[in-house]
């Protein structure tokens, strides 16, 4: 990650991913959003990114500009008033993971992937990324650093 940086902390969709455990390349943990009074719990990456996915899916932000295709089709998850926040952003914050924490703010999801900005909590480097595999690459990568403290590579 490059750069030290904060976060929008009034993004809508503002996520706090904390990893609790991760063996090799698969990580566990928790993530924290303002719609959900508990935290999602997550056992691999690819369910992260699917929560990660629904949440921004049912508050409509940020909106996708391409579709998913589904099997089945599905009823839209948003109701006509939309949901309520249950918690503030400094309450979702406050979390932190037993290996890492991380700061995820998806900012569009354009050419079917996601773009944003990953702030690592525990150093206060942020970095923006392009893609959905982009951020896992930045994700695994500060965790290999995190365990590796006499050999240190710049995350760029």
């Amino acid at each position: 990650m490059t750069g030290r940086g904060t976060i929008y902390s009034g993004a809508p969709n503002l996520m706090n991913v904390c990893v609790d455990r991760n063996f090799g390349r698969e990580i566990t943990g928790r993530c924290f959003n303002r719609y959900s009074e508990y935290p999602v719990r997550f056992d691999d990456i690819n369910h992260l990114l699917i929560r990660m996915d629904q949440l921004m899916d049912t508050i409509d932000f940020p909106q996708s500009t391409t579709r998913n295709r589904e099997f089945f089709s599905r009823q839209r998850r948003q109701e006509d008033g939309g949901i309520e926040e249950v918690k503030t952003t400094d309450e979702i914050l406050k979390e932190s993971g037993k290996k890492a924490t991380f700061v995820v703010n998806v900012t569009y999801r354009q050419n079917a992937t996601w773009q944003g900005k990953v702030l690592w909590a525990e150093t206060g480097k942020s970095c923006y990324f392009r893609s959905a595999l982009e951020l896992l690459k930045l994700i695994d990568n500060a965790l290999e650093e995190g365990e590796e403290p006499d050999n240190k590579q710049s995350l760029s």
